[in-house]
C-alpha cells in the first residue's frame, strides 16, 4: 500500500471537514506521520488512532468509527463546550455575540443586547457597587451642599453628573478587574475542556480522550482503559503523531511530544483540570523522573515529571495544541528558569499562534513519500467566483505551477480589520509562503469556507455540517485521484538541488580561501581552523577531527568546486524564493554532555 504523511490546519469547528477527507485518503494510503495544530491536532490524533487500529487488527474498523466522528461531534458540540462556573457568563456573552454576528442591526436591538450582557455580568460587578455608591454619592452630595451654601444651582447639577459618572467608571473598572482576575485564575480560557459539575455529557477533551482510545481498539470490556494510547503504541507500528504548541511564558513554540521528560513538570490538580483524571493517574504512575517538592504561595507542592516520549499520551499531545486563546484554557507546566534559578509556571497555548499549517513538519530535502496537507481558507466570491451551490468551487487542489506574482490582496476595513491583518500577517506569513513553494503547493488541498461555516460558529445547522463534510470528502478524493508523486518529486528536486549547489559553491570558496582580515590570527581558512582550533566548549579528539571532520569538509569543498555544480542553475527551473540555512525548529531534543544535564 502507498504511504503518506499528513498535516492539518487549525480552525476550531472547521475541523468537522477533516474526518471525511482523512478517511478517503486512508482508503488509498497508509498514514505514517500525522500532524497539525489546534483543531488539526484533534483530527490528527483520531487519524493516528484509526491507522493504529488498521495496523493492529488488519481491518478498517478504526476508520469506520472515525468517519462518523464528525456527526457525533456536531450533534453534541454545544453540550461538550462546558465553561467553568466562574466564567460561564463570559461564555454566554461570547456565544450570543458570535451567533448574532454583532450586537444587532437596529438601535433598539443593540440596546436590548447590551442590557442583557450587562445583567449577565452581575457576578463580576457585585462587590464594586458599595464603594462606587459611596464615592459617587459623596461627589453628588458635595455638589448639592455646595449649591445650598453658595446659592448656585449649577453646582448641584454638576455634582449629580460627576457622582453618576464616578459611580459608572468605578463599577466598570472593578468589573473588568474581576473578569481579568477570573480569566487569569483559569489560565485565560473559559473552557477547561474537562467535564464540569454534574453535566450529563462529557466535555470535549474527556470525549476526545475516550474516542481516541475507542477508535484505536484500546477499549477493554467496553470501558475507558487505565492506560491511554501513547506515542510508543503508535511508534510500534511506524506511526508518528506530532503537534505544535506555543509556550507563551517562554515566547516560543514546541513540537510535541517532548523528546525527554526531565525538563517540564506538572501539578496533579492543574493537570486534572485540562485532561481526564484517568490519564493523569497513569502519567504519575509511569513517571521515570523524580518528583520535586517546591513551595508555592507558602505551601509545599509536589511536581511530577512529564512522561518521556514513548509514554506521552496522545490526548496530552492534542490538548496542549488546541488551547484556543480565550476559549480553551491553557495548559500549565513548570520548569526551572536556568537564568533566575527559580521554578517558573509556563502556559502552553494554541499551536496555531506559532504555526497554523506546519506543512514543513515532516519535510526532507528529497522525500520518499508525499506529505499531504489540508488547509482551510476564506471563500471570496470576487476572487474565487460564484459557487452556485457547487462544492467543486470550494475545494482547490491543483498541480499548476505557482506564479510568484499571483498572491491575494485582502480588503482592510476599520481598526479591527487593520489589527486583525497585523495579527494574521505576523502569525501566518511563514506558513503561507512555505505552502506556496513549488514542491509543496501541489500537495496542499484547500477548503474555502464562508463566514457562516466553521471557525467559531458553534451552532451550525445539520445542513451546514453536511456541507462541511462534503467539502472534506471532495478534498480527499482530489488528493487521491489527482496527485502525481513522480511529478512532485521531480519538481521538488528541481527546486532544492540548484539552491543546494549554490550553497556548496559558496561553502567551497570559504573553506579554502582566507577571510578578509588584517589580523593574521583570524585569517585562517575554515579548513585550517577546523584542523587546529582548540575549543573549550566543544573539545574534540584528534581521531574524530582527522578521520571524520576534516575529510568531510575537504570532500564538500571539492564537490562545490565542480563544473556540474556551476551548471545546475542553467536548467529550466521553478521560481523558488527560498534558501537553505541553519534554522531553529520547535522540536527540542535532549541536550548532550555537560550543557544539558537534568535538573537536580
Amino acid at each position: 500500500m502507498k504511504e503518506c504523511d499528513l498535516v492539518l490546519k487549525g480552525g476550531v469547528t472547521s475541523g468537522l471537514a477533516y474526518p471525511q477527507a482523512i478517511s478517503k485518503i486512508g482508503e488509498h494510503y497508509r498514514l505514517r506521520s500525522i500532524g497539525g495544530t489546534s483543531a488539526g491536532s484533534m483530527a490528527a490524533a483520531l487519524a493516528a488512532a484509526a491507522e493504529y487500529r488498521r495496523q493492529t487488527d488488519k481491518n478498517f474498523a478504526g476508520y469506520e468509527k472515525f468517519k462518523v466522528i464528525d456527526a457525533q461531534l456536531a450533534s453534541d458540540m454545544r453540550a461538550m463546550l462546558q465553561p467553568s462556573e466562574a466564567l460561564a457568563p463570559l461564555y454566554q456573552i461570547g456565544v450570543d455575540y458570535l451567533e448574532r454576528d454583532g450586537l444587532g442591526d437596529s438601535f433598539l436591538e443593540r440596546a436590548k443586547n447590551l442590557w442583557k450582557y450587562y445583567r449577565l455580568l452581575k457576578p463580576y460587578r457585585q462587590d464594586a457597587k458599595p464603594a462606587a455608591r459611596r464615592n459617587g454619592g459623596a461627589v453628588a452630595g458635595g455638589g448639592i451642599l455646595a449649591s445650598f451654601a453658595l446659592g448656585g444651582g449649577g453646582l448641584a447639577g454638576a455634582g449629580l453628573v460627576g457622582g453618576v459618572g464616578l459611580y459608572a467608571i468605578q463599577v466598570l473598572y472593578k468589573t473588568l478587574r474581576n473578569i481579568q482576575k477570573e480569566l487569569q485564575a483559569h489560565d485565560f480560557g473559559v473552557l477547561p475542556g474537562t467535564t464540569q459539575g454534574d453535566q450529563p455529557k462529557a466535555a470535549i477533551i474527556d470525549w476526545l480522550a475516550d474516542r481516541v482510545d475507542e477508535i484505536a481498539g484500546n477499549w477493554p470490556d467496553g470501558m475507558a482503559p487505565e492506560k491511554p494510547l501513547t506515542a510508543k503504541d503508535l511508534r510500534s507500528h511506524d506511526i508518528k503523531l506530532s503537534a505544535v504548541t506555543t509556550d507563551l511564558s517562554s515566547r516560543r513554540p514546541f513540537q510535541l511530544p517532548f523528546s525527554f521528560s526531565e525538563h517540564h513538570y506538572f501539578r496533579e490538580h492543574e493537570m486534572n483540570a485540562v485532561i481526564p483524571p484517568r490519564v493523569v493517574r497513569w502519567m504519575i504512575k509511569i513517571a521515570k523522573g523524580k518528583e520535586k517538592q517546591i513551595t508555592i504561595d507558602g505551601r509545599s507542592e509536589t511536581l511530577y515529571p512529564l512522561p518521556d516520549y514513548d509514554n506521552f499520551p496522545v490526548i496530552l499531545t492534542t490538548r496542549m495544541s488546541m488551547s484556543f486563546p480565550g476559549l480553551i484554557q491553557a495548559v500549565p507546566l513548570w520548569r526551572v528558569d536556568k537564568t533566575t534559578k527559580k521554578w517558573a509556571r509556563c502556559l502552553f497555548s494554541d499551536g496555531g499562534i506559532s504555526s497554523n499549517l506546519p506543512v514543513h513538519m515532516f519535510d526532507d530535502w528529497l522525500p520518499d513519500r508525499p506529505t499531504f496537507a489540508v488547509s482551510l481558507g476564506s471563500y471570496d466570491e470576487e476572487r474565487h467566483g460564484r459557487d452556485n451551490g457547487s462544492i467543486e468551487s470550494r475545494v482547490r487542489f491543483s498541480d499548476k505551477v505557482q506564479d510568484v506574482l499571483e498572491y491575494p490582496a485582502y480588503r482592510i476595513s476599520g481598526i479591527l480589520g487593520f489589527l486583525g491583518a497585523m495579527f494574521y500577517s505576523a502569525k501566518d506569513w511563514q506558513d503561507n509562503l512555505q505552502s506556496n513553494l513549488t514542491g509543496f503547493r501541489e500537495r496542499v488541498a484547500e477548503i474555502l469556507l464562508d463566514k457562516s461555516q466553521g471557525g467559531l460558529n458553534l451552532d451550525m445547522s445539520e445542513e451546514e455540517i453536511r456541507i462541511l463534510q462534503s467539502y472534506g470528502k471532495l478534498a480527499g478524493e482530489k488528493i487521491v485521484s489527482k496527485f502525481d508523486f513522480d511529478e512532485n518529486r521531480y519538481r521538488r528536486a528541481l527546486s532544492i538541488l540548484p539552491i543546494l549547489g549554490s550553497n556548496l559553491a559558496g561553502a567551497a570558496k570559504v573553506i579554502t580561501e582566507h577571510p578578509p582580515s588584517s589580523d593574521e590570527a583570524l585569517a585562517q581558512t575554515y579548513l585550517e581552523l577546523l584542523q587546529t582550533h582548540a575549543s573549550d566548549a566543544f573539545e574534540q579528539s584528534d581521531e574524530w577531527r582527522d578521520n571524520a571532520l576534516v575529510p568531510f569538509v575537504e570532500q564538500l569543498a571539492a564537490l562545490g568546486a565542480t563544473e556540474e555544480v556551476r551548471r545546475l542553475s542553467e536548467g529550466k527551473l521553478p521560481h523558488t524564493d527560498a534558501k537553505l540555512s541553519l534554522t531553529a525548529t520547535p522540536e527540542m531534543t535532549r541536550p548532550q554532555g555537560a550543557v544539558g544535564q537534568p535538573i537536580a
